[in-house]
């Protein structure tokens, strides 16, 4: 089994599985990490900061491609992060529609504050961009709780 999650990752070592009590999740998703940056920039860390969450670090490191650093890693930043679109969310009335309905209704009445991708949400103030990144379905096997 974890040889072909290796081969399905596309990586030449076995990643481990991950056990920790409680993910946390936004909208019914494991959040893998969370940005927090200046608007209208890139989101490469140079006007913001990534966190990662405790006990992803190595599917993290795996998934951009280079191994992520313990002063990387927090827990509170991404609950803070999270909690931020969280409210956004429910500001909006939409704290009952899933990520797709979000998406959709978002686009369909041009709200610019929360927009949504395939793999992340993002909470717009105008002057901040606050980012959470899923973790990707194919990582899900590798995840026990």
């Amino acid at each position: 089994m974890m040889m072909i999650l290796a081969q399905q990752f596309g990586i030449g070592r076995v990643l481990a599985p991950v056990a920790k009590e409680e993910f946390i999740t936004l909208l019914d998703r494991i959040v893998l990490s969370a940005y927090s940056g200046e608007a209208n920039t890139c989101c490469c860390g140079c006007a913001g900061e990534h966190r990662y969450q405790l006990g992803l670090e190595e599917i993290a490191g795996n998934s951009r491609g280079y191994s992520v650093d313990s002063e990387d890693v927090s827990d509170r930043a991404i609950n803070t992060r999270v909690n931020k679109i969280s409210r956004a969310i429910y500001e909006l009335g939409f704290e009952n529609l899933s990520l797709a309905n979000i998406r959709r209704a978002t686009e369909e009445l041009e709200i610019k504050t929360i927009q949504v991708g395939d793999d992340h949400i993002c909470f717009d103030s105008g002057t901040r961009w606050t980012i959470a990144y899923f973790l990707p379905k194919k990582y899900l096997p590798l995840i026990k709780n």
